[in-house]
């Protein structure tokens, strides 16, 4: 059975490992796609397939696991990926091919920190608060997830909207040196904050993350529109496409 070292976009940084051996899947494993898997099933899946068994899935960052997922792929399945796009400007549906090797990736930067300060500014560019926030790991976003069913079954309609401000309050540990302790008031805090904070906020956090870049520039086949478009990460992920262009060559 193949394997493969997978260097961690962290770098081992935050004491996670930097290197991970992997091994392709098997059978039993690939089969459990099939079944559109929960996120925690699929987790599992890549936990089953790393070679050094010390290694707890959950405890890793989110982004040196979704580096994982995308080594699995390739070295069960190759680098080559098609999914299809439909144009925004004219809505053209077309395949797009990805090369899973030329994604970008972005590491950690020297001296980096598991829990990072992020300052937001008044208008006179006095820091007014500071947020300490954190890289979500792999159990967080699990425990995340189920939050977010949660919020779904309720009476209460919730949106993509509210996803997005749960996944940015996730990350918020203490404002101005206060720990938080309930995250829904990190919702609602969230919530009432001026468009110009919470940019801040949002940018802040992006500045420190890592990992890799599942976006590729794209131009439309029809109307020459072009546009980043995101690479669709999900179980399909691992379906390869079969070619049947010999048996039907038999057939004719």
């Amino acid at each position: 059975m193949r394997t493969i070292d997978v260097y961690m976009p962290s770098g081992g940084r935050f004491g996670t490992p930097a290197v991970i051996p992997l091994r392709e899947m098997n059978l039993r494993e690939k089969k459990i796609l099939y079944n559109k898997p929960r996120f925690e099933q699929i987790v599992k899946m890549v936990g089953d397939c790393i070679v050094d068994k010390s290694v707890n899935v959950n405890d890793l960052y989110l982004y040196d696991y979704m580096s994982l997922f995308v080594n699995l792929r390739v070295i069960t399945m190759g680098n080559d990926y098609t999914f299809p796009v439909s144009c925004r400007q004219c809505g053209f549906s077309q395949p797009v091919e990805v090369d899973l090797s030329d994604l970008e990736i972005l590491e950690a930067s020297d001296g980096a920190e598991a829990q990072f300060n992020v300052d937001v500014l008044d208008d006179e560019g006095n820091v007014e608060h500071v947020y300490t926030c954190s890289h979500i790991t792999v159990g967080e976003q699990i425990k995340l997830n189920r939050r977010i069913i949660k919020k779904r079954s309720g009476r209460k309609p919730f949106t993509e909207g509210d996803e997005w401000i749960f996944g940015i309050a996730s990350r918020i540990k203490a404002i101005d040196g206060e720990t938080v302790g309930d995250p829904d008031m990190i919702v609602s805090q969230l919530e009432n904050l001026p468009s110009s904070v919470s940019d801040a906020l949002e940018d802040g956090i992006a500045a420190q993350d890592f990992g890799i870049r599942f976006s590729i520039a794209h131009e439309c086949h029809s109307c020459g529109y072009s546009t980043i478009i995101p690479i669709n990460i999900t179980s399909e992920f691992f379906f390869r496409r079969r070619n049947f262009g010999a048996a039907h060559k038999s057939l004719s």
